[in-house]
């Protein structure tokens, strides 16, 4: 079955919100089941997850996001000076 025919068996059960990623993938686990003769295996820890710290990860972002345009004008210098 290709991909075009999964993505539509999958939304006609509706899109989940974004903040709701548990159903998208018990959507998803409900097309496969059909493929795949109704059988699906889940494995869960059921143990609690560490919480994220916003503000931690969005100054990481801007370090990374600095770091890579610092590389970018020194791919830019080496290309210039390669022909490009």
């Amino acid at each position: 079955m290709g991909a075009s025919h999964r993505k539509i068996r999958l939304i006609y059960r509706g899109i989940p919100p974004k903040s709701k990623g548990d159903w998208a993938f018990i959507s998803h686990m409900l097309a496969i089941a059909v493929e795949r003769k109704g059988r699906v295996g889940v494995v869960d820890s059921f143990e609690e997850e560490e919480e994220i710290d916003i503000a931690a990860v969005q100054k990481e972002i801007r370090q990374i996001e600095t770091e890579l345009a610092k590389t970018e004008v020194k791919m830019k210098r080496y290309l210039k000076k390669l022909g490009f």
